[in-house]
């Protein structure tokens, strides 16, 4: 008797078929666990503004990446679901039937189900504990992330070209682009993005900005805690600037103001920025 696994007639074996069932069930458990990777890199990410600021990445993709692998990662978790009822629907549908014609003897263990679900929502909804804990928790890791990054001088800062980051930063273009050559950074043309600018040099557009901070005073805006609490005549006198002066600009510009007029009543009621206004009083100096 031959010791070979081939058929009695010699020939090849036959190929087995393909296993759909088998494929929705190994897809939706590896899909599974890519939701819980992706929601937990995402959970303990920064926010978005300090991500895009830092350049923060985990394996090499940032956050915006990641949270597309999550939103798509769900929508075909659905469909593999949806696919997963369907190769399993007779089984479903027998089992279904069954209890319903013997009576359906897992009411409480369903009641119970619903009602953790209703408190679960119920109580994210409204910031009970534990529920909101674990939002406070994912607070304090966006906190602790801002802390440790070096504040923008605006939100999006990154997405400006060096011309219009020199026009709210209050900061002249030449001095700006006089800094960033010394340091080996070329732009190429002002209409760059202070982002794109940064990823040419491998540097993240907080490292770019710190390059600029560096050689001056603190520019106007550079987002340090408590820069819209700060009033008119403070503003004007870490740049020099008169404060009849800096007043007398602002009128111009149709906001009025006094010397201890704070930058954020004056955006708040001018609509326009913190930075915008410091950057209007630092150009007179």
């Amino acid at each position: 008797m031959s010791g070979n696994s081939e058929p009695a007639n010699g020939g090849p074996e036959p190929r087995k078929p393909f296993h759909w069932r088998g494929l929705t069930s190994l897809f939706t458990t590896v899909n599974f666990l890519t939701l819980a990777v992706t929601g937990a890199v995402l959970y303990a990410s920064p926010q978005g503004r300090v991500a895009h600021w830092t350049g923060w990445t985990v394996w090499g993709l940032d956050r915006e990446q990641w949270g597309a692998i999550h939103m798509v990662s769900s929508l075909a978790f659905l469909i593999a679901g949806g696919f997963h009822l369907y190769f399993n629907w007779t089984t479903f549908w027998s089992y279904f039937r069954s209890k319903l014609q013997a009576g359906f003897n897992l009411k409480r263990e369903c009641a119970l189900a619903l009602l953790l679900m209703i408190v679960i929502i119920a109580g994210t909804v409204l910031g009970v504990p534990p529920f909101s804990t674990i939002i406070h928790w994912n607070d304090g890791i966006k906190a602790y992330w801002e802390a440790r990054s070096v504040p923008g001088p605006y939100p999006h800062a990154e997405e400006s070209s060096l011309t219009e980051l020199a026009a709210k930063t209050g900061v002249p273009l030449d001095e700006m682009l006089g800094k960033l050559r010394v340091h080996g950074f070329e732009p190429d043309d002002p209409a760059i993005s202070l982002k794109a600018l940064a990823a040419k040099y491998g540097k993240t557009p907080s490292e770019l900005f710190a390059v600029l901070k560096g050689g001056a005073a603190a520019l106007p805006g550079d987002g340090r805690a408590g820069f819209g609490r700060k009033t008119v005549q403070q503003i004007s006198e870490e740049h020099g600037v008169p404060v009849e002066q800096a007043l007398a600009l602002l009128r111009d510009a149709g906001i009025d103001a006094g010397p201890g007029s704070t930058m954020r009543a004056l955006a708040d009621s001018s609509g326009k920025t913190p930075s915008e206004l410091a950057g209007l009083i630092a150009r007179a100096r």
